[in-house]
């Protein structure tokens, strides 16, 4: 857990709500083809928690000695805002395309922000690999 100098409401506004910055921040990274849907409001479970969804596609250009060098990559981005506990969760759910054994598993990154005084909040990050199918190569692709 981290505790950074900036409001969680802050950080989701100026790098998750601004569809611009992710996009500029993929095409940095070498990414090509970015293409970033605007957030859509999605059912909330109650009168405190805001939910919103959006896609993302782009082509990973991976530098690696096997396989294709141009990936599809998709990813669901999802927010949640809850007021009554003061959380805010970003959820990533990146799947890759045209690559052996991509459709057994997808990669979930996860970022929770949890305001604290000050104006100030908490971060905690993970990151798991979710495998929709049996695999030899489970162990590979975990290390990936």
């Amino acid at each position: 857990m981290h505790l950074l100098s900036h409001s969680a409401k802050n950080i989701l506004n100026r790098f998750w709500k601004c569809s611009t910055f992710y996009k500029e921040f993929l095409e940095q990274m070498g990414e090509t083809d970015v293409k970033v849907s605007d957030w859509e409001k999605t059912e909330a479970t109650s009168s405190s928690i805001l939910r919103y969804m959006r896609n993302i596609s782009y082509n990973h250009n991976k530098r690696y000695i096997v396989g294709p060098s141009v990936v599809p990559t998709r990813q669901r981005q999802e927010y949640v805002e809850n007021t009554k506990n003061r959380t805010i969760i970003v959820t990533l759910e990146s799947t890759v395309l045209d690559v052996p054994y991509h459709d057994y598993f997808y990669v979930t990154n996860r970022w929770e922000f949890r305001e604290e005084e000050d104006c100030r909040c908490t971060v905690r990050m993970g990151l798991s690999v979710v495998f929709l199918k049996s695999t030899w190569l489970r162990t590979t692709v975990r290390c990936s």
